[in-house]
This record gives C-alpha cells, sequence and structure tokens, in this order.
C-alpha cells in the first residue's frame, strides 16, 4: 500500500475510533512509518513486533502487551466511549426537544436561546438570573418553592419558560408547558367532545409545570375555580410549578373573579419566589 493510501486509511481508521486530533496525528505518523508488513517498534519499550503474514496490502497494526502500551489503549478506548456517550447524549438532547417543541410542549420562541445570551438591563440582569437559579435548584431537588415570573410584555417571559422546559428535558424531569388560555379553551372543548381527554387531570400529577401568561383571560367563576383546584392539587402532592404574567400576583387573581381571587392570591403569594423583569419591549 502506498504512503498516501496509508495515510487516508490512517485517517478514517482515527475518525471511526473518534480520536482526538492529536492522537488522530499520531496515528498518521505511525502508519507514516510503516512498511506494508512490518509492525512498528513499540513507543514505550521498544519491543519488535512480529511480521504480518496475511493480507500484506494492508497495514496491520499489532498491539504490544507491555504495561504502558495496555494503560494508554485502555485509556483511548474509555476516552472514545465518554465521546460516544456525549454524541448520543446530544442527538437525544436535540430529538427530545424538537419533540418538546413540535409537540406543543415547549415554547418556539426559545428554540436556539441561551441564559443570559440576550442583553438586558440592571433589573431584567438580575431576574434572569433569580430565574437560572431557581431552574438549577429545581433540577438538583433542593427547592420547594414555587416561580411567579411577570413583567411587562416583550420583555422575555416566555423564553425563560422554554429554557426552564428545555433544562427540564435534559434532566429527564416530567414537564408540561402549557399557554393559561390554550389550557381554558382545551378544557372547554372537552364539554363538547366526550371522547377528548381531561387536560386538567394529567397537569394536576405531572413533576413541573409551566403556565405561561398566567391570569390574560378574562375571569368568571369557572376560570376561578379551575386556577384554584390546579393550584390546591399541586400544592397538597408537593408539585412544582411556574407562572408567567403580565400582571403582579394580586393583577392576576383579581382578573379571576371576585370568589376566589383573595384565595389564589394567598396560595401564589405563600407559595412563589416572586421574580420582577422590566425593561423595553423586545418585540
Amino acid at each position: 500500500m502506498q504512503l498516501e493510501s496509508r495515510q487516508t486509511w490512517a485517517k478514517w481508521y482515527a475518525k471511526e475510533l473518534c480520536l482526538d486530533d492529536e492522537r488522530t496525528t499520531a496515528l498518521v505518523a505511525m502508519v507514516s512509518r510503516c512498511s506494508q508488513t512490518i509492525m512498528p517498534d513499540c513507543e514505550f519499550c521498544g519491543a519488535q513486533l512480529r511480521q504480518s503474514k496475511a493480507k500484506a496490502y494492508i497495514p496491520i497494526f499489532a498491539r504490544c502487551t507491555c504495561f504502558d502500551s495496555t494503560n494508554e489503549w485502555s485509556m483511548m478506548e474509555e476516552k472514545r466511549e465518554l465521546e460516544m456517550k456525549s454524541r448520543s447524549m446530544a442527538e437525544w438532547e436535540a430529538s427530545a426537544l424538537d419533540g418538546a417543541v413540535k409537540s406543543g410542549k415547549c415554547p418556539s420562541s426559545s428554540v436556539g436561546a441561551q441564559w443570559h445570551g440576550v442583553e438586558r438591563g440592571p433589573v431584567g440582569k438580575r431576574a434572569e438570573r433569580a430565574v437560572k437559579d431557581w431552574t438549577d435548584r429545581v433540577m438538583a431537588g433542593t427547592e420547594k418553592k414555587w416561580l411567579y415570573l411577570y413583567g411587562p410584555r416583550g420583555t422575555g417571559k416566555t423564553t425563560m419558560a422554554g429554557l426552564i422546559v428545555q433544562n427540564a428535558i435534559r434532566s429527564m424531569v416530567d414537564c408540561r408547558y402549557v399557554r393559561w388560555s390554550g389550557l381554558l379553551y382545551d378544557i372547554k372543548a372537552g364539554w363538547s367532545d366526550k371522547k377528548l381527554p381531561d387536560p386538567i387531570e394529567e397537569l394536576k400529577r405531572v413533576k413541573l409545570l409551566v403556565i405561561d401568561d398566567f391570569g390574560k383571560d378574562a375571569g368568571s367563576e369557572w376560570v376561578a375555580t379551575t386556577a384554584f383546584e390546579l393550584i390546591d392539587r399541586r400544592e397538597q402532592a408537593g408539585l412544582q410549578t411556574v407562572f408567567t404574567s403580565n400582571y403582579s400576583i394580586a393583577g392576576a387573581s383579581d382578573r379571576l373573579g371576585e370568589d376566589k381571587a383573595s384565595a389564589v392570591e394567598d396560595r401564589l403569594r405563600g407559595r412563589c419566589i416572586i421574580v420582577k423583569l422590566g425593561g423595553d419591549s423586545r418585540r
């Protein structure tokens, strides 16, 4: 086999082994020193490796059995397994996130977003840092408080909600994202079509629930009762819940209706870490 062909083969083989640039260069250099049929000396102990008798047209490499050579080979195999695992995990995450966006379980506006990836004012930076720290504690299982994130339109509430969902997916935490108005619509749709599952039942059990635009729709006794029952059930079960809203807790609760407003407000105030976003709209 010609030198150029052996080098091409070595680069292909290095890629198959997922070797880094340094090890690839070393392998190409070793192949360049080889004849068609003679094995190279061990670079550690200097042992002469025996001549190949099979397939003389392919540079066949024998691995020395000395301690250093065996140890390096083991380290290379371990690194290769870690790289393959990392690659598989990255492919799984990409597939899971794509599926979550397509199914509506993650807002599309958060695709490609990163924590602290948007320039914000002092208030926005503090708010995003607080949300990121809360999310890290939830993924670590050390946070019991809920999160209530509110502020004017266009200040990034939905994007942050999406980042929370993405972190949950990567951490394999059962999570659902819903828009408050969409949830109310789905519940009403089930009234006329009994074959549709009741969406509220699943949301009472999911480990992490993110409710976007809470309090956006006009209130009524039914809306207030729905909100109270969902909040009460999740509180009793000790399940994590996130709310984003254009309104403060008092403002959102007032929009639910007079009968349940105070009960909902009391539950949220006692249960939530409250983070306010400020600044101009980025829309």
